[in-house]
């Protein structure tokens, strides 16, 4: 079977970068990213719908040909999507669906790695790489337009908790 790698499918890379499932093609998350992830394989023709397993937090299924796709495309990340087009806007909507979110105005994707950062620098956004945390911090804004048409889940917020005093009266 000959696989291709086509916008939609870079979506679905992204998503599973970060997010890989220790057993077959899949991912380890919440319940929400698990079905978007399954939909959208079915949706491509990568399986079928009764193909698919879940264990705990890991939806997974069995595809040596995609799951080929999915490591080559990561390991040629920065070659795949060195220029601003569809398949780049899907990848990186992907990552930011599974690991993204945003800290106030910026946004920041979690576990990220330096192919991530060298791939968004290529694609004209300044970011910084500290701790596996890859804030966009020059951009921002077209960052975000960039791939929110692109984005499959409501786009998570930086709680910002404050620790309350024990003993304190109102």
């Amino acid at each position: 079977m000959k696989t291709k790698l086509t916008p939609e499918i870079a979506y679905l890379v992204g998503l599973w970068k970060h997010r890989k499932s220790k057993e077959g093609l899949g991912i380890t998350g919440g319940l929400k990213l698990a079905e978007v992830f399954m939909a959208e394989a079915v949706r491509q023709g990568l399986l079928d719908a009764n193909r698919i397993m879940a264990t705990g937090r890991e939806s997974y299924f069995y595809h040596t040909a995609y799951y080929s796709l999915f490591e080559k495309t990561v390991e040629e990340q920065l070659v795949r999507f060195a220029i601003k087009n569809e398949y780049s806007a899907n990848f990186i909507a992907g990552l930011f669906d599974s690991t993204g979110l945003l800290d106030g105005k910026t946004p920041v994707v979690e576990h990220a790695d330096r192919t991530d950062d060298l791939m968004l620098l290529r694609l004209g956004f300044r970011s910084e790489l500290r701790a596996g945390r890859l804030r966009v911090v020059k951009g921002a804004q077209k960052f975000m337009e960039f791939i929110k048409p692109n984005l499959k889940l409501e786009i998570r917020k930086k709680e910002n908790k404050i620790p309350a005093k024990e003993n304190e009266m109102p």
